[in-house]
């Protein structure tokens, strides 16, 4: 049975985002914060269903660092609660192949302690 390379998961910390991966990334793009774009925005409560997208920007990532497994990459960035967090990935896996799901979202409520 093979896993394909993907996205597993995103994950707050007190300075930003981990993102789990199925399998190693590839350690040259896995380091580099041009490899994640990061954007977000938040919603407003509103009397009937739905909401436009207020106060979407860019999140700079200000820095990667890979676990020694190579599944997991530890995002630094600045964090604000109240947002919609989405993630684009550009990343290679170790063995050289593809992402197949680049492409992950976290609703951060509260900021950890």
């Amino acid at each position: 049975k093979t896993v394909p390379f993907s996205v597993h998961s995103v994950s707050l910390t007190k300075t930003g985002f981990d993102i789990r991966f199925t399998r190693a990334v590839g350690t040259v793009p896995g380091t580099k914060p041009t490899s994640y774009t990061v954007e977000r925005w938040r919603y407003k409560h509103m009397p009937r269903y739905g909401s436009p997208k207020f106060d979407k920007a860019r999140v700079d990532v200000r820095g990667v660092q890979l676990a020694t497994d190579g599944k997991a990459a530890s995002l630094a960035m600045q964090l604000e609660a109240g947002f919609v967090y989405r993630f684009q990935v550009a990343v290679d896996g170790a063995d050289g192949g593809p992402l197949r799901n680049d492409v992950a979202w976290y609703t951060l409520n509260r900021l950890r302690d």
